[in-house]
């Protein structure tokens, strides 16, 4: 049996300023060369325990630590961070808190750098790890102008650089398009069999299932399973409970075990066409940025009023370029460029006519959420519009009911959970009531649970207001359950657009930007299913392979 690197032996960590512990009594042998995946909801307690196995917590992260961290013997209370580095590797969620240097080439090497390698081994390893993670061509960019995808690529590749022994990454996956997750995952996979461990905390279950040797699932703190992935996935019920997303072929395995269930088999019921008219039209978009990169290549299109949209592509395709555009956020760097929003040109609105008939939700709600409570931030917009008192206080009300956000109104926004900032920003945009919305991968690095409550609510906003809901995502499933138009982009043009069915039957056209078709309509058409528009869940995938009104699961 291969020896034991990480031993965590009865530990409980409770933050500095905090009443109740994030790790409850957790006990953990990971071992030499193991791929272990943690699962669990947003919460669980599996950042604070992956912060713990290079030495951040307790050495910078100030808090009670009961219990040891050992790596390769080194008890963390008694060895520094920088000690521990040259064992552990850590990507953090947030990549942007790890970039440190202005150019590509310069972060992936700062590393290295640090200790002490010759230049030409600086050179091969940033060569390989630039080229792992996609990022080749891109080695004298500036930091700050990749997408947000990239930037997820660059903190791994400057993880990757060092070549640690032991290789720990929090939601590593979150950002980038499903070609490059599986990409990403078979290396850290590859580098298993060299011997290296790899300890990954993550909701994309399609791919670590099988990929992981080792599932470990938490709850407030505390570890609830821990053992092998085939029996992780024989304890759906575990899964179910805590909201993890299960596979759909699991699900088509065992369709009687989800009788019931609230976890995700339901179908959505979509507004199929739209309204009359076309909320926006794009016509010859270009735009290039100061550092000639061409970010948008003469897109041209139109997104129906009342539609639910979802724009998909690789990472530093043009989307979120694209999406901001349509709310004024950047202008076209060409004449020949026309946008029309309700088919008005977009320079004839004001700056306040046009925030209320468009408007536009960051993809990182830290990067939009400003105020100290959630009431002042969803009130600031209205206040700069005018609205008088009692017209804010009912609006807020409204909102707040809409979103499930009235405990929390006097709380600060930055101290909530990423699902509930989330919730907050996009409330803080409704609140004004715009026509058209613009979500900017809403459900990134939230749960499963969480990923589908955020959806459910832009849905209801489609149905029941009639808004156009644009959402920018990399996950293919939330665009087959959702949307009823699909737009992919792919080096700063239109690929293909068309409804679900019609984009992902072109599973070869797809893979130029890097998407893979969602396994739920994958598995639908290797059983013939012709009517493709109506596979939306693994539960309609139950109902139709096994037939009748039931699911006669195996």
């Amino acid at each position: 049996m291969a020896k034991t690197v990480l031993k965590i032996d009865s530990v409980t960590f409770t933050y500095w300023g905090s009443d109740e512990p994030a790790i409850r009594d957790v006990s953990l042998d990971i071992r030499e060369g193991e791929f272990v995946v943690v699962l669990g909801p947003t919460g669980a307690g599996k950042t604070t325990l992956l912060m713990m196995l290079n030495g951040l917590i307790p050495n910078i992260i100030p808090g009670e630590l009961e219990g040891t961290v050992k790596i390769y013997g080194m008890d963390t209370k008694k060895h520094q961070v920088y000690e521990i580095a040259r064992y552990v590797g850590l990507v953090f969620e947030d990549p942007d808190s790890q970039i440190v240097s202005l150019t590509v080439e310069d972060d992936v090497a700062f590393g290295p750098c640090c200790m002490g390698y010759t230049p030409d081994e600086i050179e091969n390893r940033v060569e390989y790890a630039l080229s792992v993670t996609r990022l080749k061509g891109l080695e004298k960019r500036t930091t700050f102008t990749l997408s947000g995808g990239q930037k997820q690529s660059l903190a791994i590749a400057s993880v990757l650089s060092l070549l640690p022994s032991i290789i720990v990454l929090d939601e590593p996956l979150s950002m980038l398009d499903p070609i490059g997750k599986k990409m990403v995952i078979s290396i850290l996979k590859e580098l298993t069999k060299e011997g290296k461990t790899i300890v990954m905390a993550e909701q994309n279950t399609d791919l670590i299932l099988d990929m992981a040797d080792r599932i470990v699932m938490m709850e407030n703190g505390r570890v609830l399973f821990d053992g092998r992935k085939e029996d992780a996935v024989d304890n759906i019920d575990l899964m179910d409970k805590l909201g993890i997303k299960i596979p759909a072929r699991y699900i088509l395995k065992n369709c009687s075990r989800f009788l019931g269930k609230e976890d995700g088999l339901k179908t959505p019921t979509l507004i199929r066409g739209g309204t009359e008219g076309y909320a926006v039209e794009v016509i010859d978009l270009f735009h290039e940025y100061e550092n000639e990169v061409v970010a948008l290549d003469g897109v041209t299109t139109r997104i129906l009023s009342g539609s639910m949209t979802a724009i998909i592509g690789q990472n530093g395709s043009g989307k979120t370029t694209f999406a901001k555009h349509l709310c004024g956020l950047l202008k076209p760097t060409k004449e020949v460029s026309k946008i029309y929003v309700d088919s008005r040109p977009i320079e004839d609105y004001s700056t306040r006519e046009l925030i209320q008939k468009i408007n536009y939700v960051f993809q990182n709600p830290d990067d939009q959420i400003f105020s100290e409570t959630v009431r002042h931030e969803i009130e600031y917009g209205l206040k700069n519009l005018g609205y008088s008192e009692e017209k804010r206080n009912s609006i807020l009300n409204n909102v707040l009911s809409l979103f499930g956000l009235a405990g929390y109104v006097d709380m600060n926004p930055k101290f909530l959970r990423r699902g509930l900032r989330c919730k907050v920003a996009i409330a803080s945009i409704v609140a004004m009531d715009p026509d058209i919305l613009i979500v900017d991968e809403p459900t990134t690095g939230l749960d499963y649970r969480e990923s589908l409550e955020i959806m459910d609510l832009l849905l209801r906003l489609n149905k029941e207001e009639g808004k156009t809901i644009v959402f920018i995502t990399h996950d293919m499933d939330l665009v087959l359950r959702y949307a009823d138009r699909v737009i992919v982009f792919n080096e700063g043009k239109i690929l293909l657009e068309g409804s679900p069915k019609e984009v992902f039957k072109e599973k070869e056209i797809l893979e130029e930007a890097w998407i893979d078709p969602p396994e739920i309509f994958q598995i639908a058409v290797e059983h013939g299913i012709e009517d493709l528009e109506n596979i939306k869940t693994p539960g309609d995938l139950c109902k139709r392979v096994y037939g009748g009104g039931g699911y006669g699961a195996p």
